[in-house]
């Protein structure tokens, strides 16, 4: 079957449309500028501060459950809003597992692309278990988390 056009196809010489193949991801663009615009009326220190708040009560309220390991520093204003954990005897991949299943909270487990870093902690055959904050969790998302896992080691 031919095409109707007798012209071979042809991408425009000039930039930026010579590396623009195809159809422009609108969603994308229009979404950048949601993003842009929010994060300017915030303001990044205020965005910071709030992550920083959230992982500092995470990091407060996981130190005091017995049986969980938290790695890496303890000082929010040392981290990004990410935590690595291990709850004793328990696999962090069983672990995520039950905590999506059972409480609907969504965790990571695993090397999460650092099988290096997990040789340093000794977590090479099991990885960790991954939490991690945002601008638009609250105090009540952590304690869903931290209540969910003093149940499942009370059991």
């Amino acid at each position: 079957m031919r095409c109707a056009s007798t012209r071979p196809p042809f991408q425009p010489e000039y930039y930026p449309d010579r590396l623009e193949a195809g159809t422009m991801n609108m969603i994308g663009i229009v979404g950048l500028r949601a993003a842009v615009r929010f994060i300017l009326a915030q303001g990044v220190p205020q965005i910071v501060q709030k992550e920083r708040d959230m992982i500092g009560y995470a990091l407060e309220r996981l130190s005091k459950l017995a049986g969980v390991t938290i790695y890496g520093p303890k000082d929010a204003q040392r981290m990004v809003g990410i935590i690595s954990m291990n709850v004793d005897s328990v696999n962090p991949a069983d672990m995520a597992y039950v905590l999506d299943e059972m409480y609907g909270i969504a965790v990571r487990a695993g090397l999460h692309c650092s099988p290096c870093a997990h040789r340093v902690l000794a977590t090479q055959n099991t990885g960790t278990l991954r939490m991690s904050t945002g601008y638009f969790n609250s105090r009540g998302d952590i304690d869903l988390l931290v209540d969910a896992l003093e149940g499942i080691l009370n059991k």
